[in-house]
């Protein structure tokens, strides 16, 4: 509690300093690259991603901030670097014991939640959500409009209206319903145990390449599915993934296959085909979200230009990198 409370305050990072420093140049900085405008700055690891108090929550009404889940970042991110610092130095993934292995995959799935991503789809289905249960109470509260627009906090002006107008306010998208920062956190959270789990079970390999050619996003952890007429307007989570994966270093990159397909875990050698792949789902996952590269890098595969103009390409993800 003391930790979480020095914290409060303190820059947290949405991406981990170890891994950062994986794609840092001899200078020790970044290329951090806008991929919407192609604006682009040079960072130090500490300096990226990072925002005061960006994680910070209130144990109660009135309680003093708290760092809580800061904290419980860093622990889980010291406890797979080691895990993962094994792999980039050439260890086999099957070589990692049941602890380690449920390290990385704890790690993999904060990773799914902690960017500024999941605040943002999280905070707009919370706000859809909301809107829609409140037109329905508002709507079927009678005599008891008042109350109940003081129940869900409702300002002044919004206590004077009728039932109908706050209706009509929604409809109009008038103002927008936030989650705290104690409710997203919540949420940041919750999902973390069932992911990892379901991580555990996939077949994990590590595709290594001769040359650094990889390159890293914001949101790291990326998932591919191949694309079916039922699936292809359909969004990808951990239970529907046919891989996951993430680049370790512009050397390596750690993929996951789901069970079914009945690989074991193993190792391969990349190649300018499975460097174009992985970099082009780290470049479209989140569409828009920074990408990191070392600038001593100076290649970076991506598929050829009639493939990424393709229609299915949203859908798509670049192909499998493991199995085809």
């Amino acid at each position: 509690m003391r930790v979480a409370e020095e914290k409060a305050d303190a820059d947290h990072h949405r991406l981990p300093q170890f891994y950062l420093k994986r794609f840092a140049g001899k200078a020790g900085k970044l290329e951090v690259v806008d991929p919407k405008s192609g604006a682009m700055q040079l960072l130090l690891p500490k300096e990226a991603f990072a925002e005061a108090g960006y994680y910070t929550g209130r144990l109660g009404e009135g309680g003093e901030p708290l760092a809580l889940v800061e904290v419980l970042y860093e622990t889980i991110e010291d406890a797979a670097a080691k895990a993962i610092r094994r792999l980039v130095k050439g260890t086999a993934p099957g070589a990692l014991s049941v602890d380690e292995r449920a390290k990385v995959a704890e790690f993999l799935a904060t990773q799914m939640t902690r960017g500024e991503s999941f605040k943002q789809t999280t905070g707009d289905f919370i706000d859809e959500i909301s809107k829609t249960v409140l037109k329905l109470r508002a709507t079927h509260a009678g005599d008891s409009w008042p109350d109940f627009v003081k129940s869900v906090g409702g300002t002044e002006d919004e206590q004077r209206m009728t039932a109908k107008q706050f209706v009509e306010a929604i409809d109009n998208d008038r103002f927008k319903i936030v989650p705290s920062a104690e409710q997203l956190l919540n949420l940041r959270l919750v999902a973390v145990e069932q992911m990892a789990e379901i991580f555990m079970f996939f077949s994990w390999h590590c595709v290594r390449f001769e040359q650094p050619c990889l390159f890293t996003s914001e949101e790291p952890v990326t998932y591919w599915q191949e694309p079916t007429p039922e699936n292809q307007f359909f969004g990808i989570g951990a239970e529907t993934t046919d891989e996951v994966r993430i680049a370790l270093s512009p050397r390596l990159a750690l993929v996951l296959v789901r069970p079914q397909f009945g690989y074991i875990d193993g190792q391969v050698a990349g190649t300018q085909t499975e460097a174009a792949l992985l970099n082009f789902g780290s470049l479209i996952f989140r569409d828009g979200v920074p990408v990191v590269r070392s600038p001593d890098v100076q290649h970076h595969p991506l598929p050829r230009s009639m493939f990424t103009d393709s229609p299915v390409m949203p859908v798509f993800r670049g192909g499998p990198v493991i199995r085809g």
